[in-house]
């Protein structure tokens, strides 16, 4: 469908133009890429935009270590009153504390720290079952620890979810600032992430 492959050519460049202005450390330019993302109601400032940029460098680096402990400040932060009122909406503040889990339970994967990947990508799913990141972190995570029924089953379940969770979308859709796609993350795509689908043994 031409509709649908359009929808996901501009999703591309968007992802495209964030990466660059990231990489770019480029404020001005993350915000012209990130403008119909919801990442422009997460990262509403240039200290905001300065932590992301510093996180995404020190995985970058391969520093997963010292990615993680800014993951676990974030989470910590959490139930500060003035965390919250950085958030438009108590659905946007929801989703940022999910999102810290998912980018902690990545480093733990990198770290070769599956269980404890696993253990964090449950507290995303806890706190916002409906998108596909964490799933898609965890059945990594399941595959590492040989578990090929749980990375099957996470699988299937990310790839019949969106990119962001139902409410986030209800949410910016109210605000008028819903992105271009929330498109279904594809099953090839996830399992692209190691060539294959884990084969029972």
């Amino acid at each position: 469908d031409k509709a649908i492959a359009s929808i996901r050519q501009a999703a591309r460049a968007a992802h495209d133009a964030i990466q660059e202005a990231v990489e770019a450390n480029d404020y001005e330019a993350f915000k012209l890429a990130a403008a119909t993302s919801p990442l422009i109601d997460i990262i509403t400032t240039k200290e905001d935009f300065r932590q992301f940029v510093e996180v995404h460098n020190l995985k970058a680096e391969k520093k997963f270590a010292e990615a993680k402990a800014r993951f676990t400040k974030a989470i910590e932060a959490n139930d500060k009153p003035e965390e919250k009122a950085l958030y438009k909406t108590l659905v946007m503040a929801t989703f940022k504390h999910s999102r810290n889990y998912v980018g902690r339970a990545s480093c733990c994967y990198e770290m070769q720290d599956y269980a404890g990947a696993v253990k964090d990508a449950d507290e995303a799913i806890k706190i916002c079952p409906d998108y596909s990141q964490p799933y898609i972190v965890r059945a990594r995570a399941y595959k590492a620890l040989k578990l090929p029924d749980a990375y099957i089953k996470d699988v299937n379940t990310a790839s019949s979810l969106d990119t962001m969770p139902r409410a986030l979308v209800m949410d910016m859709k109210s605000m008028g600032g819903l992105m271009q796609s929330t498109s279904r993350i594809s099953a090839h795509k996830i399992r692209g992430m190691d060539n294959r689908v884990a084969q029972k043994t």
